[in-house]
């Protein structure tokens, strides 16, 4: 959260409605959506012809939402609307989500919550949004605040049952917005600028805008758990942020860029990649929808990571590469290991030949493959397990220190240690490439 607005206060006989729940009368929504053209205002008819005339029907739904169970019209007087609106300014980027509802039921009294909630995000209970709406007093409210959070839709629950609407990007179509997000997210330089979270970091200019880059890094999105452009955008952004940062490419025009969901479903079959795949044959279409987005754009690319949605789980790995190859895996993580940003850095080390500081057995095996340009940390031993200041359970935590510390904005599951560890290595501590050649392998 960066600041905070004071919530304005409607009168009763005012509200300001994006999403209408509910419906005058039974009918096909298909194509219907009240939120283009903008916020308009409720008058008191409309509310009153909506109490008095509901009749027995049903609820029409807009086909964006949904509702727990089928909600008579006569039961209860309930409108809910969230929208987001985004800035860019000399590179920052400040996202102003403002929730607005009212619900009044027929007779009696219910217990209301209202909540914005996001699809790799905790919920966000809106100050103030829980009470006791009644026929003589019914609840109302409006919410506006500044997020770095990354929120896809409101819901307002009331006694046991629900409405869910989604979150209407202000100003910009889902395509523009999703440029917008790239430009801001791919741009770098060699000046010094300003990060989407307000930290001074270097490398970012304009270069994605004309596709001058010398440098392009491509993010995909694998699997079925992508249903949000901006989600995507943001969780790729962070690790492309991380991987710059501590890299020879901070200083370099390098620039991200982040493949469209309907891209990836349309032309690649990235959807069930992970549904019986084998490693092989997962890395290879990867690739092969990195090199299908690379053309349609008319540009080259130095690496490419399909960035999964699904979550870790104990035992399976987090992430993938071939040596020398130009495409990785990368899971974003989740319970019980949380969001894990340095998965992507890790998994394109591999394909610069560095080798896994985690377990010897494991290093050994790579370097018999291929000349790993980084050593095994000294300071864990040859053995099937790790046991020390410098392991994490039984596993090695890393060369340290690094070449260069990570120096943005604070991350998910990086430098949470006061040493500062190679992302080849495993742990929250991990923090940059290591001096032993790690960093040197790299561009």
């Amino acid at each position: 959260m960066i600041k905070g607005i004071k919530p304005k206060r409607l009168s009763p006989s005012l509200v300001l409605l994006l999403i209408i729940a509910t419906a005058f009368a039974r009918q096909d929504l298909s194509g219907f959506n009240p939120a283009v053209g903008g916020w308009y205002q409720v008058s008191p008819q409309e509310i009153d012809f909506c109490k008095r005339y509901g009749g027995s029907e049903d609820a029409g739904i807009n086909q964006d939402s949904r509702s727990s169970i089928p909600i008579a019209l006569s039961q209860i007087t309930l409108t809910l609307q969230a929208k987001r609106t985004s800035t860019l300014a000399n590179g920052q980027r400040n996202d102003l989500y403002e929730v607005s509802y009212y619900i009044e039921p027929v007779s009696g009294e219910v217990d209301f919550e209202v909540q914005l909630l996001g699809e790799f995000t905790p919920p966000l209970d809106i100050p103030n949004g829980r009470g006791r709406a009644k026929s003589t007093e019914p609840g109302m409210g409006f919410y506006a605040n500044y997020h770095t959070e990354v929120y896809s839709s409101a819901k307002i629950k009331f006694g046991n049952d629900f409405i869910e609407v989604p979150v209407i990007s202000s100003g910009r179509s889902s395509v523009e917005q999703a440029l917008a997000d790239q430009k801001l997210a791919a741009s770098v330089s060699s000046q010094e600028g300003t990060s989407p979270k307000g930290i001074s970091v270097s490398g970012f200019d304009q270069c994605i805008e004309d596709f001058s880059c010398e440098y392009y890094f491509l993010f995909l999105p694998v699997g079925a758990e992508w249903r949000n452009q901006d989600v995507f955008n943001a969780l790729a952004y962070q690790r492309m942020l991380f991987f710059k940062d501590i890299s020879k490419f901070k200083s370099r025009k390098a620039g991200a860029v982040f493949a469209p969901i309907s891209f990836a479903s349309e032309n690649c079959n990235l959807i069930n990649i992970e549904e019986n795949f084998q490693k092989r044959e997962m890395h290879d279409r990867i690739q092969a929808c990195a090199d299908k987005y690379a053309r349609s754009l008319g540009i080259g690319y130095e690496r490419a990571v399909g960035l999964s949605g699904s979550e870790s789980v104990e035992g399976a790995f987090n992430g993938y590469a071939y040596f020398t190859s130009k495409a990785a895996f990368a899971r974003r993580g989740g319970p019980p290991h949380g969001d894990i940003t340095s998965v992507v850095a890790h998994e394109w080390g591999h394909t610069y030949q560095l080798c896994d500081e985690y377990k010897y057995q494991t290093y050994s095996s790579q370097e018999n493959e291929i000349t790993c340009k980084n050593d095994w940390p000294t300071e864990c031993p040859k053995a099937d397990s790790c046991s020390g200041p410098h392991c994490y359970k039984e596993l090695c935590r890393g060369n340290f220190p690094v070449f260069r510390d990570y120096s943005g904005p604070p991350l998910p599951s990086v430098c949470r240690m006061e040493a500062k560890y190679s992302v080849m290595g495993v742990g929250d501590g991990v923090c940059g490439f290591d001096k032993t050649g790690g960093y040197e392998a790299l561009g």
